[in-house]
């Protein structure tokens, strides 16, 4: 019988002040389907029991990495600059990014990579399910209409929902 190896993805997670949202975050990440999942932690230098919590209860969690800032960056698009700058990614097929408070479908990343591997694509990003501590909810889309000039003053897509092919990212790191 022949052993077929699952896809490897680090998920780069930016922290701050999120330990409201960080245990049904990690586990979400954790509990995907079919992916074998790497989560870098990398947090801007919390004030509240982010860290606390990560080194209580995934300290021996092989499949998670922290990283603390003494200083804060300033921002969640800083914190992950610095992760993309530095992460050596070269054991992963793919690399995801997660924002502090995302709850993960249990086949998000087998969608997005099911997705990329039946196209010429090498990223994916998709609608995202906010909800709000009232209760309500709303599928926030993407523009099905893309203007020539859109990547200039849009995002593909909410960061959160990015899923990349390591040869692609290696290219952003340069």
């Amino acid at each position: 019988m022949e052993c077929v190896e699952k896809m490897r993805c680090i998920i780069f997670l930016a922290s701050y002040n999120g330990s409201s949202w960080l245990l049904e975050q990690i586990e979400s990440i954790l509990s995907q389907k079919g992916i074998e999942v790497h989560i870098y932690i990398s947090d801007d230098n919390s004030t509240d029991s982010t860290v606390d919590i990560i080194n209580a209860i995934y300290l021996n969690e092989p499949r998670i990495s922290i990283s603390k800032k003494s200083s804060g960056s300033g921002s969640a698009g800083q914190n992950f600059m610095k992760m993309i700058r530095d992460v050596d990614v070269s054991n992963y097929e793919y690399v995801a990014f997660s924002d502090q408070d995302d709850i993960w479908f249990s086949d998000k990343l087998t969608r997005a990579i099911t997705k990329i591997e039946s196209s010429i694509s090498v990223a994916y990003s998709s609608s995202v399910l906010a909800f709000w501590p009232s209760g309500k909810k709303k599928i926030l889309h993407q523009s099905p209409v893309v203007k020539a000039a859109d990547f200039l003053f849009e995002g593909a897509g909410q960061g959160c929902t990015f899923v990349l092919t390591t040869d692609f990212f290696r290219r952003v790191q340069t």
